[in-house]
């Protein structure tokens, strides 16, 4: 991955940044799907609760115990209607192929093409509640945090791409926690594929398993990736798992793969973006206080922003910000460098507020390729600046309040693999830089 071009630091992408680099590098970066649908609901004689395991993402060390319901129940606030409202019926967007991985080729579509979902509700409605499964023998539970109960109902899907290589139609199950966002995930067995997908081993010890579709529904449309979950042997003969991502969904999602893009305008908890956005341009330039001795200004330029993201993530509350790459540069000329990051809006009590958070990593590279002049240091094997403000309102101007710090990364003799990657050694504070009150 190349930090250096990264529009946006979403979480996928700080998860990345702290393996990586550590925890200092991390503080500036700081829908289950699939399962059982059941038969014919009656609703005279309901069923009892079915027990299972679920495999999707997030279940844990926990069991789905379904219930039918009817289309109209409302008791966990929402009905299957509202559900059906976002995410039943026609989605036409496009795909980006993703390039060859280190692990297997694919095809034969390539670049961005028409991709369209199709979903038709079949008529069964679930409520989905988690329990922790319990230990043999000891009563105890194994999982501490389960999922939030949900809704799920089943649905017919038609998936076709423009090239052919996509043309599946399968029944699967879509699920909610609340009305505002609904998600699929769907596994396809390579071998039984209608269209002409194919998935290619690099390695003898590669093995793709399934194709995984997986979409998220909002009233702001459909985002999503195909994903390829893959046996891999290692040089030892040990088994492992690897992840592919064979594309993307809309192609232009510069949000992340939780997120949907947005008009700077929307109010999430009394906040704009377009208010926090104002808030951080008209905060800088702002005094810097090295952490060494030494003050000067703190210059942020950025192209102006035209949208917004707006993540969904439940359990976790919903995030509203703006993607950004922008220069940033001191007076002194120890820094002139690019960052990559987000704008994210709030609000509490005292009015909104702006959190800004950016990072740029600098992989065998010395200071001044990577815009950082003035800290004599050799020997690392890459560098980086991380920047973490908060913006608020003041009596006649934005006030912002923050950190910026400069670290290394030390060298290591461990060499990568498709299979394995080398520990974190963690990363070290070359200089850090207090941004201070006009």
């Amino acid at each position: 991955m190349d930090t250096e071009t990264t529009v946006l630091v979403p979480s996928h992408t700080i998860r990345w940044f702290a393996a990586r680099f550590g925890a200092i590098a991390l503080f500036a970066l700081t829908g289950c799907m699939g399962g059982q649908t059941g038969g014919e609901i009656h609703e005279e004689r309901p069923e009892p609760p079915h027990v299972s395991e679920d495999a999707s993402a997030g279940s844990g060390g926990c069991e789905a115990v379904r219930s039918p319901l009817s289309r109209e129940d409302r008791s966990l606030g929402f009905s299957a209607d509202d559900v059906l409202a976002i995410a039943e019926g026609r989605f036409a967007t496009e795909i980006a192929w993703a390039s060859a991985s280190e692990l297997v080729t694919f095809g034969p579509e390539t670049g961005t093409l028409p991709f369209t979902l199709d979903l038709s509700f079949t008529g069964n409605v679930q409520r989905v509640q988690w329990a922790p499964k319990m230990t043999s023998g000891r009563g105890e539970a194994a999982g501490l945090g389960c999922p939030p109960e949900a809704l799920e109902l089943s649905v017919s899907v038609r998936m076709t791409s423009e090239g052919g290589a996509l043309d599946e139609t399968f029944a699967t199950a879509i699920r909610a926690t609340g009305p505002d966002l609904v998600t699929l995930e769907h596994r396809l067995d390579l071998e039984s594929l209608n269209g002409s997908f194919t998935v290619t081993p690099r390695t003898s010890g590669t093995r793709p398993r399934t194709l995984v579709v997986s979409a998220r529904f909002s009233e702001y449309g459909v985002v999503g990736a195909l994903k390829g979950e893959i046996d891999v042997e290692g040089p030892s003969g040990t088994a492992g798992h690897a992840s592919v991502v064979y594309g993307t969904f809309p192609p232009e999602n510069h949000c992340g793969p939780d997120a949907f893009v947005v008009p700077l305008e929307i109010r999430l908890g009394g906040a704009s973006a377009a208010e926090a956005w104002a808030l951080v341009t008209d905060a800088f330039p702002a005094p810097l206080a090295w952490a060494s001795g030494g003050r000067t200004t703190l210059s942020f330029d950025a192209t102006p922003a035209e949208r917004a993201c707006l993540e969904l993530r439940p359990p976790e509350a919903p995030r509203l910000f703006v993607p950004f790459s922008a220069r940033v540069s001191t007076a002194d000329e120890r820094l002139d460098t690019t960052l990559s990051g987000q704008v994210e809006a709030a609000s509490d009590a005292n009015g909104v507020h702006a959190r800004l958070q950016a990072g740029r990593a600098c992989d065998d590279a010395d200071l001044a390729a990577c815009g950082i002049a003035g800290f004599e240091r050799d020997g690392y094997a890459g560098y980086g600046v991380n920047m973490k403000a908060e913006v608020r309102s003041g009596a006649s101007a934005a006030e912002p309040s923050g950190e910026i710090v400069v670290f290394a990364r030390p060298p290591t003799d461990c060499v990568s693999t498709a299979s394995s990657e080398c520990p974190s050694r963690g990363s070290e504070a070359l200089e850090s830089g207090r941004i201070e009150k006009d």
